[in-house]
């Protein structure tokens, strides 16, 4: 018994490197593209059209809807496995 217990006690410690690791902080990293994006929204606005910076929107815009995606998969339930 005292054998299981070591190896899954083992095993979390890799799940939580592996979790950390792969997908880090999925709500600070959507807030932080929803940052991004809003300051490049207002300097095309206020500065015209700019190919770089479209391109950039586009691409952040991209983030987004991939950190949006990890956060329906996983929800606001991830927040409540501390370890």
């Amino acid at each position: 018994m005292f054998l299981l217990h070591k190896r899954l006690k083992h095993i979390k410690l890799r799940l939580k490197d592996w979790n950390k690791n792969d997908f880090g902080n999925i709500f600070v990293g959507k807030k932080y593209v929803e940052i991004k994006m809003q300051e490049l929204n207002q300097a095309l606005i206020s500065e015209g059209f700019d190919k770089v910076k479209n391109e950039q929107v586009d691409r952040h815009h991209q983030e987004w809807r991939l950190c949006a995606n990890k956060k329906k998969y996983f929800g606001d339930k991830s927040q409540e496995f501390n370890g």
